[in-house]
């Protein structure tokens, strides 16, 4: 994971869906808008591998991300 170009991780994902925290360093934030990246090491183009016609480069799915302050 990235938060505005600083790298966090790696996390450990399993295959199913589920929960997952990333601590973060308040520094990382700033005031305003953050671009917040989730990176798949496992990622892979679909078409490349022979799973399809699909060129897109995935590696796996996020139903939502919430950014929750620690107090």
């Amino acid at each position: 994971m990235r938060v505005n170009g600083r790298s966090f991780g790696p996390f450990p994902l399993g295959a199913d869906w589920q929960r997952a925290d990333f601590p973060t360093d308040a520094s990382a934030w700033r005031a305003g808008v953050n671009r917040v990246q989730l990176v798949w090491t496992g990622a892979a183009v679909p078409a490349a591998v022979g799973r399809g016609n699909d060129a897109r480069e995935l590696g796996g799915a996020t139903d939502y991300v919430r950014i929750q302050v620690a107090r």
